[in-house]
C-alpha cells in the first residue's frame, strides 16, 4: 500500500478522489504531528445503517467482466454483462462451493485491489481468509523468494491462531498429523508426507509457544536448502517449493476447519488472496507459481474426494485468488505453453477474469463526489469536486440537436479506456486541471456553465487539456507523433503512427468480424505477429529530416539513406513496448518510478520472448525482437494496440484540437472556441494548417513509394490495413443485424483529418455567429477562409487520386461541402454575415 503524508489544510483534490483504505492511504499529519488517515476502514466501506464512500459494483451500469477457462486468455472466453456478470461473481467469487484457483486480471489502477477486499468484506462471517500481499517487501533480489516468504509468514500466522485456543490446539494439531499421514497424501506429494512426519518430531521437543517458530524455521531452512540442488527444482524459479509449502497450509486449514466441526462451529470455506502478484517483474515467477497453486488445487480436489470416501467427512472448500496486470498476464502467458506440456491439470479447477471495466470511474466519482458533499465545508474544495463530476458527461454519447438544422452531433470519449481503466490516473490528471494554474483556467471556462457550454465544447476542451499536458510530459513523442518539432519527425510518414494504426484496425476489425458478410476486408485477429509487421512496411525508407532542409534537399538525403526499415520497425515496436524511463515519468501525476511503469503504453505484445523482467528496457526488447527475426521465430510473437493507444488513435489524433494544442505558440495556449478575435483564431490555425499540408505532401510520396516498392495499384493500397477505418454501417433483414458490405472500408487519415478539422471549424464558426463577441463577423469570414483552405488541400492531393477508386465516395463529400463553401463566400461578396452550415449536404 502506498502512503502519502499531508498535511492538514493542505489535502490535495487527488486524495478525496483516490484515498480509499486498500491501495491508496493519504495520512494526515496536524500541528502537534499527531497522524490521522483521510479515509477509515468505516468511512470506505461503511455500515449496513450508513452506506460508506466505496462504490458497490451493483450500482454501476454497463458494468462487465470477462472469463477464461483454463489459463490460456484466447479459448473458452465468454464475456458478462450487467445482470450475468453480478450471477458469475456471486456464484463464482463470493459463494464457491468448488475448490478453485482464480486469476484476477486488470489494468493498472482498475481496481483489483478494491475487488478483492470487497469480495472478503463481503463474505466474513462464512470464509476464513488470508490476504497475502505479494509486494510488500520487493526487490529484485527477494523475487524468486518473494511468495515463499509470504507464504512462510502466513503459515506463522495460522499456527500462532491455533496455539491461542488452547481449548481445540491439540485437536487441530491431531487432525494436521493424521491428514499429512494419509497413504494417499504420500502418492500425491511425498514431500508434504515426509515434511509433516518431521513436525510431528518437533512437536514432541516444542512446546506451544514455541512451536510456529520452530515449524517456520525448519520450513524455511528444508525447502530452501533442497531448492538450491538444482536436481530437486521442479520448475525452473519455483526457488521457494511453493506447491509444497501451499499444500501444508491448506492441510493446517483444514485441521482448524475439522477442529471447529467437533467442537460444533459450521464449517467455513477457506481463501487465500494473493495481490499484488504484477510487482514481481521477472514474469516467469509468478507463470510458474500460478501453474505451482493451480496443481496444488487439482491435487486437492482428489485428495478431498479420497478423504470423503474413507472418513466420511467434508473437507472445506480452498479458493486461491491471483491479482494481476493484464499487460503482465500476457507476458505471463507466453511462458505457459512449455509450463503445460509437463502437466496434467484439470482446466476447470482454473478461471481468469478480467475486471478491466468492472468499475468505470464516472461511477466511482460521482459516489465520491456526492460522500464528500456530504463530509466536508470547504466550498473551494467542493467547486472544485463538482467540476470534475461535469467531466464524466464526456464519458457517455450525448446526441445534440442544435437550431433549425436538426443537426446531430454525438460526441463520445471512453476517458476508462483512455487511460486504460486505471483511476487513479485519470482522478491525477483531472486534479492537475482543476488545480494547477496553467489549465485551471481552461477547465473553468467550459465546466463551470455546464448549462452553457455544449457538448463538442467539453469534449474539444478536453483533448486540448490532455494534449498540453502530454506535450510537457513529451508522452506523445514516445508514441511517435511528435511534438512542437514535427517537421523533423519521420519522412515520409511517421512510422509509429502507421504500426498504431494497422493494430487499431486489427483489433476494431476483431471485434466486427462475426458480424460481417463480407469477412475478406475485415481482419480476423486482434494481434498482428512481428513477421506482419515488418513485412508491411520493409521495402520503404524511412528517416528524420532536418527542418533547415528544403524539399530539394530531403529528396536528396532520401535517395542517399539506407533501405533498413526492418531495424526501425523493431525499434518502434520495442520503444512502445518498453518501460518509461525514469524520467520519463510525471512528477505531476502523483506516480514514483516504479508505480504504473506498465500503464502508459500504446501497445503490448505476447509469446515467443523469454523476458528477465517487465520493466525490460528499450535496448533489451529490441535485441530479444532482433534475435526472433535472426532465427526466423518472429512469428512467435504478437502485438495488440491497449485500449489507451485504440481510443487515441480512434477519437483524439484527427481532432483538431490534439493538434493545436501540440503545435501552438506558448502564449497563446487555448481551444479555438475560447478565441476572442481573428488574430487568434489566424494564430491557432496556422501552425495547424502548416502541419497538415506537410502530412499531405508526405502521404503523397509515401503512397508512390510503397505502391512502386509492393507493386501495388492505387485500390490494393487503400485497402491495407495501416488505414484507420471508419464506424461500421447495418443492414437488417428480419430481426438479423449484418455489417453492409461496403462499410468497413478504408479511408486515409489524412482525409479523416482534413474533413474532421473543417467539422471543427465549422462548430465554432456557428457559436461564434450566435454569440454576443465584438469581433464575430470577421472571425467567422476567417474560419470560412480556412475551411476553403482545407478544401483546397483535399482538391490538390486526393480528389484526382480517388476520383476514378473504389473509395470515391469522400469526393461526393468534397462536392457537397465545397458547394456550402461557395454559397458562403458568395453571400460574403454580396456584403451579408448570415451563416452558412457547411456540414449538411445542400438541397438540389
Amino acid at each position: 500500500m502506498s502512503i502519502h503524508n499531508i498535511k492538514n489544510g493542505e489535502i490535495p483534490l487527488k486524495a478525496y478522489l483516490r484515498a480509499d483504505s486498500c491501495s491508496q492511504k493519504f495520512e494526515i499529519v496536524d500541528e502537534s504531528g499527531e497522524i490521522s488517515s483521510l479515509v477509515t476502514e468505516e468511512m470506505f466501506w461503511g455500515t449496513k445503517s450508513n452506506k460508506g464512500l466505496y462504490l458497490d459494483y451493483h450500482f454501476i451500469d454497463n458494468r462487465k467482466i470477462q472469463v477464461t477457462e483454463g489459463l490460456s486468455h484466447t479459448q473458452n472466453s465468454q464475456t458478462m454483462y450487467n445482470d450475468d456478470c453480478d450471477i458469475w461473481i456471486q456464484n463464482n467469487l463470493l459463494q464457491s462451493k468448488e475448490s478453485k484457483l482464480y486469476v484476477i486480471q486488470g489494468y493498472a489502477g482498475c481496481g483489483k485491489t478494491t475487488f478483492v477486499n470487497k469480495m472478503i468484506a463481503e463474505r466474513k462471517i462464512d470464509k476464513e481468509n488470508f490476504y497475502i500481499d505479494i509486494g510488500k517487501d520487493w526487490s529484485y533480489q527477494n523475487e524468486p523468494y518473494m511468495f515463499f516468504s509470504e507464504l512462510l509468514q502466513t503459515f506463522e500466522a495460522l499456527m500462532q491462531n491455533i496455539t491461542k485456543e488452547k481449548s481445540s490446539r491439540r485437536t487441530a494439531w491431531e487432525y494436521f498429523i493424521e491428514l499429512g499421514s494419509k497413504q494417499y497424501l504420500k502418492e500425491l506429494d511425498i514431500q508434504v508426507y515426509d515434511i509433516i512426519a518431521e513436525f510431528a518430531e518437533i512437536k514432541k521437543n516444542s512446546n506451544w509457544n514455541k512451536l510456529p517458530y520452530n515449524l517456520r524455521r525448519h520450513l524455511n531452512v528444508t525447502l530452501k536448502g533442497k531448492s538450491n540442488n538444482p536436481s530437486n527444482k521442479k520448475l525452473l524459479h519455483n526457488c521457494g517449493q511453493i506447491e509444497t509449502l501451499t499444500s501444508i497450509i491448506i492441510l493446517l486449514c483444514c485441521a482448524k476447519s475439522l477442529t471447529d466441526m467437533k467442537m460444533g462451529v459450521t464449517q467455513k470455506d477457506i481463501k487465500l488472496v494473493f495481490d499484488n502478484l504484477d510487482v514481481i517483474t521477472d514474469p516467469a515467477i509468478p507463470a510458474e507459481n500460478v501453474v505451482s497453486l493451480w496443481g496444488v488445487i487439482h491435487r486437492f480436489n482428489y485428495f478431498k474426494n479420497i478423504y470423503f470416501i474413507q472418513e466420511q467427512e467434508y473437507l472445506p472448500n480452498i479458493g486461491f485468488y491471483i491479482t494481476v496486470r493484464k499487460v503482465l498476464f500476457s507476458h505471463i502467458t507466453s511462458h505457459l505453453p512449455d509450463l503445460e506440456m509437463q502437466i496434467d491439470y484439470n482446466p476447470y479447477y482454473i478461471n481468469v477474469c478480467d475486471i478491466s471495466e468492472l468499475y468505470l470511474s464516472k461511477d466511482i466519482l460521482k459516489n465520491r463526489i456526492v460522500y464528500w458533499k456530504k463530509h466536508i465545508n470547504n466550498d473551494v474544495v467542493l467547486k472544485k469536486l463538482e467540476r470534475i463530476d461535469r467531466v464524466s458527461l464526456i464519458n457517455l454519447c450525448q446526441n445534440e440537436v442544435n437550431g433549425d438544422n436538426d443537426e446531430q452531433i454525438a460526441n463520445s470519449i471512453n476517458l476508462d479506456a483512455f487511460f486504460n481503466y486505471n483511476y487513479r490516473a485519470l482522478s491525477n490528471v483531472l486534479s492537475i486541471f482543476s488545480e494547477n494554474d496553467k489549465y485551471a483556467s481552461l477547465f473553468l471556462y467550459d465546466f463551470d456553465n455546464s448549462s452553457e457550454t455544449k457538448g463538442w465544447e467539453k469534449v474539444s476542451t478536453i483533448v486540448f487539456l490532455l494534449t498540453l499536458l502530454y506535450r510537457k510530459e513529451r508522452v506523445w513523442n514516445r508514441m511517435g507523433f511528435g511534438c512542437i518539432d514535427f517537421d523533423k519527425r519521420d519522412y515520409p510518414t511517421t512510422l509509429n503512427r502507421l504500426i498504431l494504426n494497422h493494430l487499431y484496425v486489427a483489433k476494431y476489425g476483431q471485434t466486427l468480424y462475426d458480424y460481417s458478410i463480407d469477412k475478406n476486408s475485415i481482419p480476423e485477429s486482434s494481434v498482428v505477429s512481428l513477421r506482419k509487421l515488418i513485412e508491411e512496411f520493409q521495402n520503404i525508407k524511412f528517416l528524420s529530416i532536418n527542418s533547415k532542409w528544403n524539399e530539394k534537399q530531403i529528396n536528396e538525403n532520401y535517395k542517399l539513406v539506407s533501405l533498413n526499415t526492418k531495424e526501425i520497425v523493431i525499434e518502434r515496436l520495442a520503444d512502445m513496448c518498453a518501460r518509461n524511463t525514469r524520467a520519463a515519468h510525471s512528477i505531476a501525476y502523483g506516480y514514483n518510478s516504479d508505480d504504473d511503469e506498465l500503464w502508459r503504453r500504446p501497445l503490448y505484445f505476447i509469446g515467443g520472448v523469454t523476458l528477465n523482467h517487465t520493466a525490460t528496457s528499450f535496448k533489451e526488447l529490441k535485441d530479444y525482437f532482433l534475435d526472433l527475426v535472426n532465427n526466423n521465430k518472429s512469428d512467435q510473437i504478437s502485438f495488440s494496440i491497449t485500449d489507451e493507444g485504440f481510443v487515441l488513435i480512434h477519437d483524439f489524433v484527427a481532432n483538431f484540437e490534439f493538434y493545436s494544442a501540440r503545435y501552438c505558440r506558448e502564449d497563446l495556449q487555448k481551444p479555438l472556441h475560447h478565441a476572442y478575435t481573428v488574430r487568434e483564431v489566424d494564430a491557432l490555425i496556422w501552425p495547424v494548417y502548416n502541419a497538415v499540408l506537410l502530412c499531405c505532401k508526405r502521404h503523397g510520396f509515401f503512397m508512390n513509394q510503397y505502391m512502386k516498392n509492393y507493386k501495388k495499384n492505387t485500390d490494393s493500397y487503400l485497402c491495407l490495413f495501416f488505414h484507420p477505418r471508419t464506424n461500421p454501417h447495418f443492414d437488417f433483414t428480419g430481426d438479423i443485424k449484418k455489417i453492409s458490405k461496403n462499410s468497413f472500408r478504408p479511408q486515409l487519415h489524412i482525409v479523416r483529418v482534413i474533413y474532421n478539422h473543417i467539422n471543427h471549424f465549422n462548430r465554432v464558426k456557428k457559436l461564434f455567429y450566435f454569440s454576443d463577441i465584438y469581433e464575430k463577423n470577421q472571425m467567422c469570414r476567417s474560419l470560412s477562409k480556412w475551411i476553403g483552405k482545407y478544401l483546397a488541400l483535399y482538391k490538390n492531393f486526393f480528389f484526382d487520386l480517388l476520383e476514378h477508386s473504389a473509395f470515391q465516395y469522400d469526393n461526393v463529400v468534397y462536392n457537397d461541402l465545397h458547394k456550402l463553401y461557395r454559397k458562403q463566400i458568395d453571400l460574403y461578396q454580396k456584403g451579408f454575415d448570415d451563416n452558412v452550415n457547411i456540414g449538411n449536404k445542400p438541397i438540389i
